[in-house]
């Protein structure tokens, strides 16, 4: 199975998975089961597949818990151009997924969000998708799944978060992968125990450092979504009752 034959059986399913949660997002706390329901729900069909496929694909389980002194890491070509952005993410211990889980509970309030103005949502939105982004709790498809979980997030909170503004061209797309990376990149700086992994992701940023941020992008996504008032339009008939009953008391 090549990293080509994956995508493009990826490419035939994952849309049409997307396509239904549009419709019928999956219902949720918004923790980590949440997240891991989604996962399974867009990678479902691919295990099915058989063969290398069902070997690879774990829809909604965990990665394996890497040993303290391994470093989990992506090295990723910046389209275009010829760099690479090369990102550290968690070792997928128990403490990460509880501090993670944690960070969920308490920073996720639907009720609270509804309230916020636009600044004060992109905010808590990028602390929330870069903590996700680190853990990278699956094999593959974090992004895929992360982006629908913030998606159905903002929703419920009554934000409209529309990604494709950031798959127009591989300008935008280069634009969210780098901010991403830098993102999580903070994160694996400030968490590192050895100087010489500091280094290196201080190396790893340097490139990028004068590229947007992921909250400024977020921000280019992220719009209320505006209530509508219902228009109430009285008949005569319902005036003559409203000026009956106005004139009996």
């Amino acid at each position: 199975m090549s990293e080509k034959d994956m995508e493009e059986k990826e490419g035939l399913y994952i849309p049409r998975r997307l396509m239904e949660l549009d419709s019928h997002p999956i219902e949720g706390n918004f923790d980590l089961e949440h997240l891991c329901k989604i996962n399974q729900y867009l990678f479902q069909d691919l295990p099915k597949l058989g063969g290398k496929y069902e070997r690879f694909y774990k829809p909604g389980q965990y990665r394996a818990e890497l040993l303290p002194w391994k470093t989990w890491m992506k090295h990723r070509p910046i389209p275009g151009t010829s760099k690479t952005s090369n990102i550290v993410y968690s070792n997928m211990d128990k403490i990460i997924i509880n501090e993670t889980q944690d960070f969920l509970k308490k920073n996720i309030d639907i009720n609270k969000m509804k309230k916020m103005q636009v600044k004060t949502f992109v905010k808590k939105m990028t602390e929330i998708y870069s903590k996700l982004d680190y853990l990278h709790p699956f094999r593959d498809g974090n992004s895929r799944t992360i982006r629908e979980f913030t998606r159905e997030l903002a929703l419920k909170a009554g934000f409209e978060m529309n990604w494709e503004k950031s798959n127009l061209n591989q300008e935008k797309r280069n634009e969210l992968y780098i901010a991403r990376d830098l993102a999580v990149n903070k994160i694996a700086y400030d968490r590192a125990l050895s100087m010489e992994l500091k280094y290196d992701i201080e190396m790893y940023m340097k490139p990028f450092k004068n590229c947007k941020k992921l909250e400024e992008i977020l921000s280019e996504n992220i719009e209320k979504i505006k209530v509508k008032k219902q228009k109430i339009v009285m008949s005569f008939s319902d005036k003559d009752k409203s000026n009956n009953r106005n004139m009996g008391r």
